[in-house]
């Protein structure tokens, strides 16, 4: 796996101190124009801030541009974008007009910048295009100001492909379309267990026998699921399972480590399943395993949880996971199952001890739901942010049920620079990891599960 470096690359050669300056002059000059040219014909008027609007100055809507009404919008367009640097309006309105701040020094930043720029002033040329006819279009910022070739946008954050690790997706949501608690989250239908036909069961007969000896709890396994596209009316995210055991979630595990060449040839299965009846029909066939989720935990702050799991665990000793995971389990006697809500609910309960969804603002966003294919799991990932500090939820999480899976907490910034540290430590496939700079391994779902909240958190979902 090559993880792409969407900020500054050593490929791309720095400008130097005087190609800044000019750059930075030629913006700012373009930018005057252009906002001359909306203002021309237009009475001055003085637009203050609105409390009503989070002390915004709001869409623009024809007539006068004022400098601060313009550094607004382009800020408030930053907000949703792939943009680190913390900048403020006040910041903006300098690099807009009074060249106190420069563009920013890196290429991929500056480009997001820029992007935002454009955009705005397209809309602002659309509007009075509307009301007076003015035949002007702004300035082509990117190409005229951006000093580099600009970078590829990628639907996949940080170009990270999560098949490198293992993970295959079925369906993700979005800003605009959520997995919802009371409207798309499906029931769950238990059906007969289906013959495997991944690997030689004769094979994988001798691991099972192994593991047996530590059943673990009865869990669900997927068998067929029914996938929300929201093109039809009321569609839900709806599984069909299978009873299965824990412990041949771990055989499975085992066998597929030991046999790469199963593997793979299953992961060439997934990849041709387009063509031969879809990733459903080859889960149909898949061994039996479980359903899991994994909740990332922000403080207040928004810093994020970090676990480092007991040596004792039966699987992944010593490496940190972002925040909780949990099995679903099989269903009690009279009771129907837990969704994928549920669980991630129990998660939090058992594991860190938000017992109440106060603490989340009862705010659970799903982010991703697919296949781990190195474990045969169905996976859900899923993202809260809470209203404690840090210290808090330490102390929450001493007392929480399954505290003994916690070995140490550590909180780490939801940054660029943290995303690509984790995702360098899983370049060589779905097994082999390395250590970072500090000597710590992380799960290969860390790489699923930051890539994602880096996203949603971009998207305003938390």
């Amino acid at each position: 796996m090559q993880v792409a470096d969407r900020g500054y690359s050593a490929a791309v050669s720095p400008l130097s101190a005087r190609d800044r300056a000019d750059l930075n002059r030629r913006f700012r000059d373009a930018i005057r124009i252009d906002r001359d040219l909306l203002c021309q014909g237009n009475k001055e008027t003085r637009k203050h801030l609105s409390q009503d609007e989070n002390a915004s100055y709001g869409i623009y809507a024809g007539g006068w541009l004022s400098w601060p009404h313009l550094a607004d919008m382009i800020y408030s367009r930053l907000h949703g974008l792939d943009f680190d640097l913390a900048w403020e309006r006040k910041t903006v309105l300098n690099v807009l007009k009074t060249g106190d701040k420069a563009l920013p020094r890196d290429p991929y930043q500056r480009q997001v910048f820029l992007e935002a720029v454009q955009t705005v002033m397209n809309h602002c040329f659309d509007i009075e295009a509307e009301k007076r006819r003015l035949r002007a279009s702004p300035h082509r910022y990117v190409s005229l100001f951006l000093g580099t070739p600009p970078t590829e946008t990628h639907f996949q954050p940080f170009g990270f492909d999560p098949a490198s690790v293992g993970f295959f997706r079925i369906i993700d949501w979005n800003f605009s379309r959520r997995l919802d608690q009371q409207h798309n989250i499906g029931p769950i239908t238990v059906v007969s267990s289906m013959q495997q036909d991944w690997v030689d069961p004769a094979a994988l007969q001798v691991y099972l026998e192994e593991e047996s000896a530590k059943p673990g709890s009865p869990c669900p396994t997927l068998v067929a699921y029914d996938e929300d596209t929201r093109e039809s009316a009321n569609q839900q995210l709806c599984l069909s399972v299978a009873r299965s055991q824990y412990y041949e979630h771990v055989a499975i595990r085992r066998y597929l480590r030991d046999h790469p060449e199963d593997y793979h040839a299953i992961v060439a299965r997934i990849l041709r399943s387009d063509q031969e009846g879809g990733l459903s029909k080859l889960i149909r066939g898949a061994p039996n395993s479980n359903i899991v989720v994994n909740v990332t935990v922000q403080s207040r702050n928004g810093r994020i949880m970090m676990i480092r799991r007991p040596q004792g665990a039966r699987v992944w000793p010593h490496f940190y996971q972002v925040g909780v995971h949990e099995t679903m389990n099989w269903r009690e006697p009279g009771r129907p199952f837990e969704n994928c809500y549920d669980l991630a609910v129990r998660a939090l309960v058992e594991e860190v001890n938000l017992t109440e969804p106060d603490l989340y603002g009862d705010n659970i966003v799903f982010s991703w739901f697919g296949l781990y294919a190195v474990e045969v799991s169905a996976y859900f990932f899923a993202h809260v942010k809470t209203k404690l500090e840090e210290g808090e939820l330490v102390e929450r999480a001493q007392r929480a049920h399954s505290a003994y899976e916690i070995e140490e907490i550590d909180w780490y910034d939801l940054s660029r620079d943290t995303v690509k540290m984790v995702l360098s430590t899983w370049q060589d496939g779905p097994w082999n990891s390395s250590v970072d700079d500090r000597g710590r391994r992380y799960l290969p779902h860390a790489t699923m599960s930051l890539t994602q909240l880096y996203r949603v958190s971009r998207q305003g979902m938390l």
